[in-house]
């Protein structure tokens, strides 16, 4: 019963709006599904606490986990290889995605330029 409680906490938990974390999908997924493979198993056997399979279970959700403090770690490494890739094989598009996913939506339009306040004013300014 502790196995079963204990892994459903830790195999079904969502991270939250944290943003996106750079290598989920290739590294922490399939790591996710193998724990959540052995839990059915497990749930679907005798469900005992002292069996391979629940010596399994502990060994991929741990392993899930350290997945997850890898990539989380690693994230800025791991979007640095995704742009030099996208620069060595020129893929235009994934560059360009790479560049927008790295920059986000963390630029601010100023609204006052040399004191002017109006877009109007503003545009005048640079014609």
């Amino acid at each position: 019963m502790f196995i079963s409680r204990w892994s459903q906490s830790a195999i079904y938990r969502r991270g939250g709006a944290r943003g996106r974390i750079p290598g989920w999908t290739e590294f922490v997924a399939p790591a996710r599904e193998r724990a959540i493979m052995w839990h059915k198993i497990w749930a679907e056997s005798a469900q005992t606490e002292n069996c391979v399979v629940a010596d399994i279970i502990r060994k991929t959700i741990a392993a899930y986990h350290y997945t997850i403090r890898r990539v989380r770690r690693d994230g800025d490494k791991i979007v640095n290889e995704r742009f030099a890739e996208a620069l060595s094989n020129n893929n235009g598009r994934e560059f360009l995605a790479e560049v927008k996913k790295i920059r986000g939506n963390k630029a601010c339009v100023s609204s006052v330029v040399d004191g002017v306040c109006t877009p109007d004013g503003i545009a005048d300014l640079f014609k």
